[in-house]
């Protein structure tokens, strides 16, 4: 039996199957804060359940609870639960300002226990975020998830990611570079700057299985090649999405009448001039966009599947080639569930979460009347008092108009290049296709 919840609420949901474990309970997560579960594994393990638990080092939890988090987890450590700290790097962030130290590259978010196996795109944190859970009895998929826990421990924990490392490379040159830590960190770090990208698997078909990333196959590749499969429509759920290179991929799926609707934060400390950008061009292909603060789901819905766990639409957490011949990415999860019922089911919940939630253009509003104020006072030297958004409302909603206007006339351009078999579309050929849009406007 299978269940699948997108919405509030989803730590009752991870309690409720903590209850539920007679014999074992196994959780790999990034974060792991809420007192109350900690609480109920302290009391699994009093009653002789095995606990076992991978996570990121206490450094990393955040400075206003790190404290009383630390204390709780010793405690349950203490009292005879196994806790593994992850304390691995990847990549170099020494020329980064949002990431001063390691970038932690444990990112996923799964348990197994003796009665079911969970993925979730939550941290165990608090309750409140809009998040995704999916729970399955299924004894051959607990047994597949253990096998994923198993496969975590050794590579991360017990070190074995260095001997695959060592196995995959010809040059001593490359493995010294790979496993040498950036100059900021610790001698101490657990470090690899990328993958060599024989370890990170090309992607083939679509399994109903928990993925993990890249060891499995490349994040980016699983997220394209469901995106692509689709027929009728695409659902996403992103914390982040700040990825030029799917921005763009999603703007050709877009123009296939496929019904994209995307839901995330629409902010970025680092990437905001490119998310207005991104915004304006999903709006001009039809793709739908809105915000909602409260999103943290990974989540990605189409008419073929659902698939839910831990990636963000973001450069890291889909991977990328640094170089030639290598990759680098964080450790993600994913779990493709191809249940009918569980599809419509993921479906609804998306639409009606999706239906109340910020329209994009509002925020793109936001953004713009701060520069028509601008332009009123210096140069007009008058005040637009609360006729800043109507105006900065009435430019976007016209630059859109413009911009699917010139994407039509790029198309056709581009079809009659095709015709007359040139390589490029040449000036001549967009002014004629204008020249012949205006002249049956006017008739």
């Amino acid at each position: 039996m299978k269940n699948f919840e997108f919405g509030t609420g989803i730590i009752d949901k991870v309690i409720k199957e903590i209850n539920k474990a007679k014999k074992y309970i196994r959780i790999v997560v990034f974060q792991i804060h809420n007192k109350e579960i900690i609480n109920k594994l302290k009391e699994k393990v009093k009653m002789g359940v095995s606990i076992e638990l991978i996570t990121l080092p206490y450094e990393s939890i955040q400075e206003n609870v790190r404290a009383e988090v630390t204390k709780e987890l010793k405690e349950l450590e203490k009292a005879g639960g196994k806790i593994y700290l992850c304390n691995w790097n990847l990549g170099d962030t020494s020329h980064t300002k949002t990431v001063p130290g390691p970038w932690h590259n444990l990112h996923s978010k799964f348990m197994v226990t003796d009665k079911s196996a969970i993925v979730l795109s939550a941290n165990l944190i608090g309750n409140d975020d809009i998040d995704a859970i999916l729970i399955n009895d299924d004894r051959a998929e607990i047994k597949d998830f253990n096998k994923k826990f198993e496969s975590v421990m050794e590579d991360y924990m017990q070190d074995k990611i260095f001997k695959k490392i060592k196995e995959s490379i010809e040059s001593e040159e490359d493995y010294s570079e790979i496993i040498t830590p950036p100059k900021h960190l610790s001698r101490n770090q657990k470090s690899i700057l990328h993958y060599p990208i024989k370890l990170c698997p090309n992607m083939e078909d679509i399994e109903e299985k928990l993925y993990v990333f890249p060891l499995d196959c490349k994040g980016r590749d699983f997220v394209k090649k469901i995106i692509e499969d689709s027929s009728q429509f695409v659902y996403i759920s992103t914390e982040r999405f700040t990825d030029k290179e799917l921005f763009y991929f999603l703007q050709k799926e877009g123009l296939k009448n496929k019904e994209i609707k995307i839901l995330t934060k629409f902010q970025s400390q680092d990437y905001q001039y490119e998310i207005i950008q991104f915004a304006k061009n999903c709006l001009t292909t039809g793709i739908e966009l809105k915000d909602n603060k409260m999103v943290h789901a990974k989540l990605i819905v189409t008419d073929k599947l659902v698939a839910l766990g831990s990636i963000n639409l973001n450069q890291m957490n889909l991977g990328f080639e640094p170089k030639k011949g290598f990759w680098r990415s964080n450790t993600e999860v994913m779990l493709i569930c191809k249940d009918k019922e569980i599809i419509d089911k993921a479906k609804n919940l998306f639409l009606g979460i999706f239906s109340n939630s910020d329209n994009v253009i509002k925020n793109l509003v936001k953004k713009e009347v701060d520069n028509f104020k601008k332009i009123a006072k210096e140069v007009l030297n008058m005040p637009l008092y609360n006729s800043g958004g109507y105006l900065a409302e009435k430019f976007l909603r016209e630059e859109i108009v413009n911009r699917k206007k010139y994407l039509e006339i790029i198309k056709e351009a581009a079809k009659l290049a095709k015709a007359k078999n040139l390589k490029k579309i040449k000036e001549e050929l967009i002014k004629e296709v204008e020249d012949n849009s205006e002249k049956q406007t006017k008739l």
